[in-house]
């Protein structure tokens, strides 16, 4: 009977054979917190997953289906492994279904034997990061992510590559894809094995740090990707000039928007900068937010090469939000906030409430209003500079009330005026505090030391400020 030594994540599993020799671990998702993956595994969890097997354990068959994530992440596990080869003789399987990408390529490099499915990919690139600061904070993070490439990443890969370093830090430079008999070739694999199938889990959500997939590999990474539950929110810009007079065609304006949206002019799905794209509509679903069905509400249009709310399109909205025309498929709560996200541009839907939306609120009642609900005048001097109407003013105070709750409830109060600074919606705001609580659970791991270096010397920890500090002061996300 097969006994699940621990599971923290669907996608992430232990499991060992009563009486048996061997175990049974997969990684079939992200690497680290913080890159939108629900199954993503830490190096908390794997290392703990690891100590939890019974001693008479002699082989470790690690079956893997990443798109990476946390170069950290990957390089403790990939240590991790070599550990128990080294200190407890245990002997290490690897076995690639689908595609090891990034961190997960440090990770796979650590098995004994390297098998990979006919059909599976591998792709290595440059470790990342951004960094909030002088010029001196940023050559501190450059020379520590060539740090982390010379001492860990290619000393990794030289545990089977033949390739020099010079030879591997090239093919990092370039973002190197490859199938199995590339791999096999270059290292990277031990064994290519025919027929194995590869699971589709990967989240979509998790896919951005791949970057461009080159084309002859596209349809096969597609296939890895599993459907994922809607997450719905609202996202649409929120301080658009408004056109009041021009007619809304639905239609057409997202033909438009699509074009404008897409980095070629295009409107082509593969061409589309999907945070660009979101400006224009109320509602998305996070779980879908590179697929066009994943947006709902459209209420923008592109005028003169800009994009601009549509006062015709945002009534459209309010009517359907209202039960109009059938209404919109949508959670009670989304419905709610969308509504507020339209009265932003709109006012209350009284005909007084129209009136005092018309015109920007004056200095007087934008000072008065920040300072009721306690903010400083950099928030003040934020909102001044917008002109904004009283009704959008008041939703953004309450969302920066939201964001200060949040920024208290997580222990870090003093990281509210970075938000408000940065112009931070309150989804961003929970999703960072939540990644840089989960990044607490690798201040302890060893990130550095190739696994043969011996000792405690030199340990690479990670610094905590720092980490917040890059990701607060932007959108995006770390990766490897």
């Amino acid at each position: 009977m097969a006994q699940k030594i621990t599971a923290p994540r669907e996608w992430f599993r232990v499991t060992c054979e009563a009486a048996a020799d061997s175990a049974d671990v997969r990684i079939f998702g992200a690497i680290g917190s913080g890159y939108g993956d629900d199954a993503a595994v830490s190096a908390k969890q794997f290392v703990d997953a690891l100590h939890a097997l019974p001693e008479r354990v002699r082989t470790i068959r690690l079956h893997v289906n990443s798109p990476g994530g946390d170069v950290f992440d990957g390089v403790a596990i990939s240590q991790a492994l070599r550990q128990e080869a080294r200190d407890r003789k245990r002997s290490i399987e690897v076995t690639i279904d689908g595609l090891a990408a990034s961190a997960a390529s440090i990770v796979t490099s650590a098995g004994d034997t390297i098998k990979i499915g006919d059909n599976a990919m591998i792709m290595i690139h440059n470790p990342s990061g951004l960094v909030w600061g002088p010029a001196a904070a940023m050559r501190k993070t450059a020379d520590e992510l060539d740090r982390i490439r010379d001492a860990s990443i290619i000393t990794a890969y030289q545990w089977h590559s033949p390739l020099s370093a010079d030879e591997l830090r090239a093919l990092m430079d370039a973002t190197t894809w490859m199938d199995a008999t590339e791999a096999l070739a270059k290292g990277f694999a031990t064994e290519i094995v025919p027929g194995l199938q590869a699971t589709a889990c990967l989240d979509p959500r998790s896919l951005h740090a791949l970057g461009t997939i080159p084309e002859r590999f596209r349809l096969r990474v597609h296939a890895l990707i599993r459907a994922a539950e809607a997450d719905w929110r609202v996202g649409g810009a929120r301080d658009l000039p408004l056109d009041e007079d021009r007619a809304w065609d639905g239609d057409a304006a997202d033909l438009r928007v699509r074009r404008w949206a897409s980095t070629d002019g295009s409107g082509d799905k593969d061409r589309m900068d999907w945070p660009k794209y979101r400006k224009a509509f109320v509602a998305y679903d996070a779980a879908n937010a590179e697929g066009f069905a994943g947006y709902k509400l459209g209420f923008a249009d592109v005028v003169d090469g800009a994009l601009t709310a549509i006062k015709a399109g945002l009534v459209a909205c309010r009517a359907v939000l209202n039960g109009g025309r059938g209404g919109v498929d949508l959670p009670e709560d989304i419905i709610e906030k969308a509504k507020a996200f339209v009265d932003g541009y709109l006012g209350p839907s009284d005909a007084q409430g129209a009136v005092n939306a018309a015109a920007a609120a004056s200095d007087g009642d934008v000072l008065a209003a920040v300072d009721a609900a306690g903010f400083g005048l950099p928030f003040a001097r934020n909102l001044l500079d917008r002109r904004l109407p009283l009704a959008q003013v008041a939703a953004r105070i309450a969302e920066a009330k939201e964001i200060r709750a949040l920024c208290a409830m997580a222990g870090h109060p003093e990281r509210t005026e970075q938000y408000l600074r940065a112009g931070v919606s309150v989804e961003f705001v929970k999703d960072d505090l939540t990644y840089w609580t989960a990044k607490l659970d690798l201040i302890e791991i060893d990130a550095s030391l190739p696994p043969d270096a011996g000792g405690a010397a030199n340990q690479t920890r990670l610094n905590p400020s720092a980490v917040y500090a890059e990701r607060a002061a932007r959108a995006g996300q770390r990766g490897a």
